[in-house]
């Protein structure tokens, strides 16, 4: 999750009381660099902020190693146009049937939602639309083995070593 805060990008799910207990996106990125088979997905909480993530992205070549996510699903064209990608993010409430067509429309492979929006009836029409699934916040273990099972393409999570393991013993991966 990446907001800006006073002036910087930074790491923070919510609007931060004091901006120097999150990390930076520039820490981020200098620690996940290194390591070139590991990509991200950048969730911004305010619309405007994907070109200013990508140009930081720049410095330290990972601009095609991000996925957006959050309030930018009408920045796709964008995003592909400076080397990354946004997956169109949806939220309780909202039709599966609407986020495939305009999924459809504008060609994004994925629909980033809520866990509790999956269902096998509506991953099975995604499928079949070309598209797929990345699954938001998924800390349960039932339901990350359901998932997994159900070939979920993208799972965040609070418990990555317990999502690691499950993926391991049930897709071999």
């Amino acid at each position: 999750d990446v907001r800006m805060v006073e002036g910087e990008l930074r790491l923070s799910h919510d609007i931060p009381e004091d901006a120097d207990a999150c990390v930076t996106l520039r820490e981020c990125f200098s620690l996940v660099a290194p390591e070139e088979n590991l990509h991200m997905n950048i969730d911004v909480k305010t619309e405007g902020l994907l070109v200013p993530v990508i140009e930081l992205a720049r410095e330290f070549s990972l601009e095609k190693r991000i996925i957006f996510t959050g309030a930018c699903n009408d920045d796709r064209s964008l995003a592909l146009s400076l080397g990354s990608d946004v997956w169109r993010s949806m939220w309780p409430g909202q039709e599966i049937a609407d986020g495939i067509a305009a999924n459809k429309k504008d060609g994004s492979p994925f629909l980033n939602v809520a866990y509790c929006m999956i269902t096998e009836e509506n991953n099975k029409a995604l499928c079949e639309s070309g598209g797929g699934f990345s699954a938001w916040t998924v800390d349960k273990t039932y339901f990350l083995r359901l998932f997994l099972g159900m070939g979920i393409a993208n799972i965040t999570t609070r418990n990555p070593v317990k999502a690691m393991e499950l993926r391991k013993e049930i897709q071999g991966l």
